[in-house]
């Protein structure tokens, strides 16, 4: 059967279960026939990933023909190398793009040079996150001139305290108490006095009555 004779629920089907990063431009490259169908199927672009490969040009793109389907985001600008003031602005850029559609976030990772970034980004996570399942937070480099001096960064109220679906988490160098109803965590990566008190870990671990899984590492 010719593919263009394939009912179009079919084919976005198809298109949904082959997608992986570039394949809805792949699949546009085919004929207009299928160019169309890829451009209205909007779960095709969900998954959007934003870093120095990745531009935000191309985010922007995605967001818009995702319409309201749920969204599995990347954001990875984990190059210690670059300049601060450019990763920054990177990071604003890209999160000022994102959190207008925080309401249909499903999976954000955020891999970040230093904590002064994490900070940056995060705190642009104000909104609720309903349909938030799995958050990823990965520090590079969690020494840095903040843990020299013994300052730390002030504690963030990510997405308004509002995950009702989170069971996922994975922190890198990073700590986010209050976590509820997960069913899968991992801590890593953290730097002498950096990793969370193991006050803070029973509390959380008291709010997870349902974990299945727990990784500590570092």
């Amino acid at each position: 059967v010719p593919v263009a004779r394939l009912p179009t629920e079919l084919l976005s089907s198809i298109f949904i279960l082959a997608a992986v990063d570039d394949a809805p431009l792949h699949f546009m490259l085919v004929c207009r026939h299928l160019a169309a169908l890829a451009q209205d199927t909007p779960a095709l672009w969900a998954r959007i990933r934003i870093g120095p490969h990745h531009p935000l040009s191309r985010a922007e793109v995605r967001l818009a023909r995702s319409k309201m389907v749920p969204l599995d985001l990347s954001v990875a600008f984990d190059r210690r190398n670059e300049p601060t003031t450019e990763t920054a602005a990177a990071l604003t850029a890209a999160l000022e793009t994102l959190t207008p559609h925080i309401s249909r976030w499903r999976a954000f990772r955020l891999s970040v040079p230093s904590r002064a970034h994490a900070q940056l980004a995060l705190a642009l996570c104000r909104a609720p996150a309903p349909l938030l399942e799995i958050l990823h937070i990965r520090v590079a480099d969690t020494y840095t001139a903040e843990e020299a001096d013994g300052t730390t960064t002030s504690p963030l109220l990510l997405f308004g305290g509002h995950t009702p679906r989170l069971v996922e988490c994975s922190m890198h160098g990073w700590t986010h108490g209050r976590l509820r109803g997960l069913r899968r965590l991992e801590l890593a990566g953290y730097w002498d006095g950096a990793a969370p008190p193991a006050s803070e870990l029973l509390e959380i671990l008291r709010a997870c009555p349902k974990l299945e899984t727990l990784a500590l590492r570092n």
